[in-house]
């Protein structure tokens, strides 16, 4: 048996108490959940193992998201806000699929997703002991902290040479205290395959996000590709599908509230075990990156509303700020409304006695909460710098372009032999990058984050940045900058950004265009602020690590991890809730609700055919009991964030019967605290997916793939 496969059989299980509800447990845990008891059918072997095929094998990571398999021939179901960017790339004013939607009849007609990967977990692994050799928690923690990446390198290093061609990973589970190591096999040819209009698949917009009762259609399809050979391959046309160890059943029978069932997937960053100073940073910096986004969402949507072609091109960056900056007003409302950063103050006074009750205690924990205090507090004080700064990279197309070629050029120069590679490489994620560029937006958005850092007070200045601008002749010498930057840089010329990129790397760190000149001049305080980071987060690591420690002594229980993106399982009923006084919220959905909803509005105007189809009652088996009504979307108490959608909702024999897609806006405070009152998940309902397939698209080859009856 291979290594890291046998060492799996002694993956640790004392990770977790067991609470009713709460818990995104790692996958490897699932024998000790005693999920029968809950009213699983399947053995837990049946769930996961890697010594035979499970449920675990049906379930991929796509980039940020989940999909599972539902077909022999590779076709992955995920969300359509998964899918949303491929969706815009296959969108033209011609061929505008984002509002008619996408189908294709044949695999020759399946459209390339550039960058895309689908990932299958294969083995699992404690690397704990040798990540941590020869640290303590007392040592320099940057010191401790390069010797942990040290470690985590060679392990890399050696599990890449015993399994080449895998992607392997290994993640920290609990800060500064487990590090697992995960392998995958990785399948880079992902394929768009059916995506409904964004009227249906976006049904709501953002009025809707984050909120019950919904009634949106969050479904698409994509199907991986593999060489001739069954190997993983580069998108090419002569490869085929993806042959899976195992897919998915679907049920379109239905499901009960009150009713089992589980989901597996990757969710991605959950914040319980952090300190309450935390918190309190993260409910002064939340508000600073709303205020942000709503101004570049509030552009972007008013350049988009000119032309169409322009609309498409932005609407992936104002679907992406917009679901973030929603999900943060959640979570600053959970933070007023459930005293989250209180209770977690009582806890830590009541940890503090503790410590100071025994003489040991006080010597190795005594000023943990203290240390970890300050540094929040620091980085509290460099918001108002680092959040417009970091924004120039992100929301800044040039800008970003610019730092990537000086950044790649470095590379070369260190690495002459790879120039070719670097270069290549490089030049597709700038072409990706100039497919989305907006001059307009980019300019405004860029004299905004410059209009910001030049009110910063001197001592918090960006180095610089007061020799381009004069801070004496505001608001004329922001103007003249910016539009001489946009004027007169040749970055949004692909032609010569792969002309410059095939220079020697000396010519081009000197090269003079503009942007890159102002890249050079950004990078000091990008240097700074990625060092002041760095010494804080190796800082953190070791103190997370002491306090995970004496909350485990204190508490008398272990925790379960938080979420990091790897692979999770998480169970719980089909179940309503009451946000409010006087208020409670069935858990299903209806299509009349969408007729009720329907109005003017990009993401309100659902199709008159589709309208036509339910008013005629043609429901097929997914018609409800006793109703003239299609389910929608239905309401679950597991426990998700960010990075579970598209996960597979399963019941109790592991079949599909939904996918997960948001959670309600009470529940947005999920990733810093978990509470049955309020943590709800919400998930497409598959008997409203398959309705809208087959009457709707007439997407018959897939429901055959899937083996659907259509008749």
């Amino acid at each position: 048996m291979n290594y890291f496969l046998r060492s799996f059989l002694t993956v640790s299980t004392a990770w977790f108490s067991l609470f009713a509800g709460e818990g995104m447990f790692p996958v490897t845990t699932v024998g000790k959940l005693n999920l029968a008891a809950k009213g699983l059918k399947l053995s837990p072997e049946q769930v996961f193992s890697m010594d035979s095929v499970s449920l675990a094998h049906t379930v991929v990571r796509l980039n940020g998201c989940t999909g599972s398999f539902v077909s022999d021939q590779g076709l992955i179901l995920t969300n359509y806000h998964c899918a949303f960017s491929a969706v815009q790339a296959a969108t033209s004013v011609q061929n505008d699929y984002m509002k008619n939607g996408f189908l294709a009849k044949s695999l020759g007609e399946e459209f390339p997703v550039r960058g895309q990967t689908a990932l299958i977990l294969e083995i699992v692994r404690d690397v704990s002991t040798e990540a941590l050799k020869l640290t303590t928690t007392d040592m320099d923690p940057q010191a401790r902290q390069k010797t942990i990446q040290t470690n985590t390198k060679t392990i890399l290093e050696n599990a890449k040479k015993e399994m080449p061609g895998k992607q392997i990973e290994i993640s920290e589970m609990l800060t500064g205290i487990s590090y697992y190591l995960f392998v995958f096999q990785s399948l880079r040819d992902v394929r768009l395959v059916y995506a409904p209009p964004r009227s249906i698949g976006k049904f709501g917009g953002e009025d809707d996000n984050w909120a019950w009762p919904r009634h949106t259609g969050d479904f698409a399809f994509l199907r991986a590709y593999v060489s001739p050979d069954g190997n993983s391959a580069e998108y090419n046309t002569a490869n085929i599908p993806y042959h899976p160890k195992k897919h998915l059943a679907i049920n379109y029978q239905g499901v009960q509230e009150n009713d089992f069932i589980m989901i597996l997937g990757y969710p991605g960053r959950t914040f319980r075990h952090r300190s309450a100073s935390f918190l309190a940073y993260e409910q002064k910096r939340m508000p600073m990156i709303t205020d942000i986004f709503d101004f570049e969402i509030d552009l972007l949507n008013k350049i988009g509303a000119k032309d169409r072609g322009r609309a498409i091109k932005l609407s992936d960056r104002i679907e992406n700020w917009s679901n973030v900056t929603k999900n943060y007003k959640g979570k600053l409302k959970g933070f007023r409304a459930l005293d989250i950063i209180d209770k977690k103050h009582d806890e830590e006074e009541r940890l503090a006695e503790f410590i100071s009750a025994d003489t040991s205690r006080r010597l190795r924990y005594g000023n943990i909460l203290k240390d970890i205090e300050s540094i929040y507090d620091a980085r509290s004080l460099d918001l108002a710098r680092e959040i417009p700064f970091d924004r120039m990279y992100t929301s800044v197309i040039l800008n970003r372009i610019a730092t990537v070629i000086l950044d790649a050029a470095a590379q070369m120069r260190d690495k002459p032999t790879e120039q070719s590679a670097i270069a290549a490489k490089v030049y597709e994620a700038i072409e990706a990058d100039l497919k989305k560029y907006d001059a307009e937006a980019d300019q405004a958005v860029c004299r905004e984050l410059f209009s910001r850092m030049m009110r910063l007070p001197r001592e918090k200045s960006i180095t610089g940045l007061d020799k381009l601008i004069n801070p004496g002749q505001l608001p004329a010498s922001l103007d003249k900058v910016v539009s001489k930057l946009f004027s007169k840089s040749k970055l949004s010329d692909s032609l010569f950004v792969k002309a410059l990129l095939n220079k020697p790397a000396d010519k081009i760190l000197t090269d003079n265009d503009i942007f890159l000149e102002l890249a050079r001049t950004l990078l000091t305080t990008r240097d700074q602020v990625r060092a002041t980071r760095s010494k804080a987060d190796a800082e953190l690591n070791r103190l997370y690590a002491l306090l995970t420690e004496v909350r485990r002594e204190f508490l008398k229980k272990d925790f379960v991890p938080d979420a990091n993106f790897t692979m999770r399982v998480t169970y719980g009923t089909i179940k309503g809730y009451a946000p409010a006084d006087a208020i409670y919220y069935k858990p299903q959905t209806t299509f009349s609700g969408v007729v009720e909803k329907t109005k003017s509005g990009e993401f309100w105007e659902t199709p008159p055919k589709l309208i036509a189809l339910w008013k005629g009652g043609l429901l097929g088996r997914y018609r409800l009991p006793n109703t003239n009504d299609v389910p929608v979307a239905m309401l679950y108490d597991p426990d998700t964030t960010g990075g579970n959608s598209g996960s597979p909702v399963v019941n109790a024999y592991g079949q599909l019967i939904g996918l997960n897609f948001d959670r309600t806006f009470e529940a947005t405070i999920n990733d810093f605290a978990w509470d049955e009152r309020y943590s709800r998940s919400i998930g497409v309902d598959v008997r409203y997916i398959l309705w809208v397939m087959q009457y709707f698209s007439e997407a018959k080859n897939l429901l055959s793939e899937m083996k659907i009856p259509t008749d």
